[in-house]
């Protein structure tokens, strides 16, 4: 792996890692909002298409000029082994970390470097989610309550896109074998060490109806999955603020928390389900971006 460590980023440079699994759907429009995002600064992205049996990495390598592009391929299908394979492709500078199927807003990448070049130590950034609520009155209800949660308000999110200077990337090496990568990488930064910036913001379309519900048992399950790798590893578990305790605060969220106990009780049953994608979502995010 690269040598990450103070001195090592030069202004203006940034890399963008993609892992993408069969996203031929959506990873060009991911990657065109990269390339759109990237000018007047020195981009270069590393698409891991892993285990595709679609035209991924074809259409990741016609991204188009303004950026160096980078596309791997890997036999096998895992994103932890595709973020890893990245590894290699990094030039010790700061690193996003972007889902193949998450469209950045214009001001991005820039809002991201202004906080990672100017940190006096590690630290993880991370835009905040433009949210797409879904159509029925659950799910609105849901996404009133989730979207105020401190995780979720006050917090790098992370699911979709976070980024890290390169002392923060010097925190660990290789991405362990969890789901929930961005769940591990918050988890190697203090509270104080994680900011999110004001500028740019990246598309979050929530589902609607049982697809919510899998795809929060979804989170759910890597979450766990990552507290489990943790105690294992003889590592402390971070204590957030308490979501009941911020809700309490918020009378205007009231009305909704039926709506969101009902979703997170659903997502309970689905606990054992196999985690399918939420193809409503892909969907509406492809329609978005076209």
């Amino acid at each position: 792996m690269n040598d990450f460590g103070p001195g090592a980023a030069v202004r203006g440079r940034v890399d963008v890692v993609v892992p993408a699994h069969d996203e031929e759907a959506l990873v060009g429009a991911c990657l065109a909002a990269v390339v759109a995002d990237s000018r007047g600064l020195d981009v270069r992205v590393v698409v891991v298409a892993n285990g595709c049996a679609d035209a991924t990495a074809e259409i990741a390598r016609s991204a188009g000029p303004g950026v160096d592009l980078v596309v791997l391929e890997l036999p096998v299908a895992g994103k932890p082994a595709a973020l890893n394979a990245a590894n290699e492709h990094l030039r010790g500078g700061p690193v996003v970390y972007l889902d193949a199927d998450t469209v950045i807003t214009p001001g991005t990448l820039r809002a991201l470097l202004a906080v990672l070049e100017t940190a006096g130590g590690p630290v993880m950034a991370g835009p905040r989610p433009v949210l797409v609520r879904p159509g029925d009155r659950v799910g609105r209800g849901f996404a009133e309550v989730w979207s105020r949660l401190p995780s979720v308000h006050g917090d790098v999110f992370g699911g979709g896109c976070y980024a890290v200077n390169a002392a923060g990337r010097g925190r660990w090496g290789d991405f362990p074998a969890v789901v929930a990568d961005d769940a591990f990488v918050r988890s190697r930064f203090a509270r104080d060490e994680r900011v999110v910036v004001d500028g740019g913001g990246f598309l979050l379309v929530l589902p609607g109806g049982a697809e919510l519900s899998r795809v929060l048992a979804r989170w759910r399950r890597g979450n766990a999955e990552l507290a489990r790798w943790r105690r294992c590893n003889g590592e402390r578990e971070e204590r957030g603020r308490s979501n009941a305790r911020a809700v309490l605060a918020a009378p205007e969220l009231w009305r909704h928390v039926p709506a969101f106990l009902w979703v997170q009780v659903g997502s309970r049953w689905r606990r054992r389900e196999r985690w399918a994608r939420a193809e409503s979502v892909r969907r509406a995010a492809v329609t978005r971006t076209e």
